[in-house]
This record gives structure tokens, C-alpha cells and sequence, in this order.
């Protein structure tokens, strides 16, 4: 947030920023504290607290499995659909929560308001889809999967692919990128004057709070998206 450039850094000519490698790393290892965390509790008996709520988050998730793939294949894809649920909800709103700045640097955003990681995880999902087909349906049902409904099936395939990818990184990577763009501008607004300070803080919080909302939202249509892609492949056969 706010008019800060992010640090760069090179290794082995491969150019990374920082702010991305702190705010990824932070966001995975959050993640998987709540996961270890809430687990914990629900093997010490009747689950409550962080416990009842993952047991409930995953069964939610597991419902979207099984309005997309067949019973048996649900299971399969449940754990994977969970995690990147998680994932993208908390990459959504760290950036949320306060901005780091030294000197005229910016250590700390939402991972996915770049549009590396958002094409990354687009790319995880297209990778699993694909290896996946051939792992349960054989090379042989993966290239009659691509050959459907038509012998230029594997040029359709190309071709949903690329837009369905690209899209789907960049939609989500657009929807949080302008969110922390805004709240940068409005956080920037306030150290003008008290009065303007005042008035502007309620429209910040305002904002912050849709933009919960919206970065909540955003991780279940790319979950949900992501289930629809893999199953395309995966149950096309």
C-alpha cells in the first residue's frame, strides 16, 4: 500500500521481489500454523474452536468437490481444492492489514496482488489437471479425453487452455491488485491534516472491510474455477 517501490533482488540473473518472497513465505507458513494448529485441537476430542471451524471449512470445501466430481474422485481432490482455498484467502488480505516501508522501499503486500503468483497458481492448476487425467485415466484415456468431441480436439484443448489460464491468474490478481491500490491512495490522504484524516478514516475502513469481502470472494471463484478446470480433464474420458 501506499506510493513505495518494492525491492528487487538478482540471483542467477533471475530478477525476484522481495516484498513477494516475504509476504508468500509469511502467507504459507500462517496457513500451515492454522491447518497444524486446528488439527491439534480436533484429534484432543470434541472439536471446538479453530477445530470446529476448519472441520466445517472442509466439509464445505468437500461439497464443492462433490458437485464437480464423481463421488470417488472428490475425495481425491478435496485436500488439494482446501489448501488452495486457504491459501488464496490469506494471500487476499495480509496486504490488508498494515504495509512495511523502509526508506523508500515496500517490503509487504498481498502476494496475489502480483501477477506472478496469481499466473503461478493459475499454472499449478493447469499442471495437476493434466497430470492427473494421465494418472487416473491412463495415457490412453488422457489423449481420448483430448480427442473429444473431435479430431482438432487437442487444438480446442490448446486453446482453453491458454485463455483459461490467463484468465484466470489475471482475474484475481486484478480484483486484489486494485483493492490495495485504493486503500494506498486513501491511507496517503491522511497524513495531509487532521481534519481530512477524520473525515477520510471512516471511508478507509469502510473500504478495507469490502475489500475482505471481495478478497474472500475472490478465493472461492478461483477454488471453484479451479475444480471446474481440473474436472474438464479429468473427467473427460
Amino acid at each position: 500500500m501506499g506510493a513505495h517501490g518494492t525491492p528487487v533482488v538478482q540471483v542467477f540473473g533471475l530478477h525476484f521481489d522481495l516484498s513477494v518472497v516475504i509476504s508468500s513465505t509469511v502467507t504459507a507458513l500462517l496457513v500451515l500454523w492454522l491447518v497444524l494448529r486446528g488439527a491439534r485441537k480436533a484429534q484432543a476430542g470434541v472439536p471446538h474452536g479453530l477445530g470446529n471451524a476448519l472441520e466445517w471449512y472442509y466439509e464445505f470445501i468437500e461439497g464443492i468437490a462433490r458437485d464437480t466430481f464423481s463421488p470417488e474422485r472428490a475425495k481425491i481432490f478435496s485436500p488439494f481444492l482446501a489448501t488452495l482455498f486457504l491459501y488464496t484467502f490469506v494471500a487476499n488480505q495480509v496486504g490488508l492489514v498494515f504495509n512495511l516501508v523502509v526508506g523508500d522501499k515496500s517490503y509487504w503486500k498481498s502476494p496475489t496482488a502480483d501477477p506472478h503468483v496469481t499466473l503461478t497458481m493459475a499454472l499449478i492448476v493447469l499442471v495437476a489437471a493434466h497430470v492427473m487425467s494421465i494418472r487416473l485415466n491412463g495415457f490412453k484415456g488422457y489423449l481420448k479425453g483430448l480427442l473429444q468431441p473431435s479430431p482438432i480436439g487437442p487444438l480446442l484443448v490448446l486453446m482453453e487452455t491458454f485463455t483459461n489460464t490467463l484468465t484466470h491468474g489475471l482475474r484475481l490478481f486484478g480484483n486484489i491488485f486494485a483493492g490495495e491500490v485504493l486503500v494506498g491512495l486513501l491511507v496517503g490522504t491522511l497524513k495531509y491534516s487532521v481534519l481530512v484524516a477524520i473525515l477520510l478514516s471512516p471511508a478507509l475502513l469502510i473500504w478495507q472491510g469490502f475489500s475482505l469481502f471481495i478478497g474472500t470472494i475472490q478465493a472461492f471463484i478461483f477454488t471453484v474455477l479451479a475444480a471446474v478446470y481440473i474436472a474438464q480433464r479429468v473427467e473427460a474420458h
